[in-house]
This record gives structure tokens, sequence and C-alpha cells, in this order.
């Protein structure tokens, strides 16, 4: 019987699938919503050094998804683009 590992390409955060191989302030930015301003506010916060995303401890990637949820990101903010839209319109 021959078994092979499989490993890990990417982890989930806030919705989305973020690479494995990248430094986390670019994964981040994988995330619909999220930019390069955003991702480093959110590394400044959470205190996390921009290391590789595989480096990252339990505790860190728990600190990283609940951060994340914070912001209004993936679908959510395609869902809210008809609602902001509108009240644009209705203000202008």
């Amino acid at each position: 019987v021959q078994l092979r590992c499989q490993q890990v390409q990417c982890l989930r955060v806030g919705n989305s699938e973020i690479p494995n191989h990248k430094r986390l302030q670019i994964s981040l930015q994988y995330i619909h919503g999220i930019g390069r301003s955003r991702a480093h506010q959110i590394l400044v916060d959470l205190s996390i050094q921009n290391k590789l995303t595989k480096d990252l401890t339990g505790v860190e990637l728990n600190a990283l998804k609940e951060e994340v949820s914070k912001y209004l990101t993936g679908g959510d903010l395609v869902s809210s683009y008809p609602v902001c839209y509108f009240i644009w319109l209705l203000i202008s």
C-alpha cells in the first residue's frame, strides 16, 4: 500500500481562499474587498509579521479570521453594492 501526502495549497479566510505560499500581506489581497493598505493595517492591528501564510500558528490564524470578519468582504460586499448605489443616487 502506497500512501501519498497531500499538501494544503491555500487557507480559507473570510469566505475566500488565500494562497499558502505567499507572504501574508499579499495573500490577504486575494480576498475581495481587502487591498494593500487594509491588508497592511490588519497585520499592524494584530501585530503579526509579514511571513508566509503557511507559517501562521493556529492562534494567529484564528485572530486573522476574526479580524477579517469585521470588514465587508466577498459576497457581502457584492450584495451590498446595489443598496449603496441606490443611496448614492438618492443623495445626488
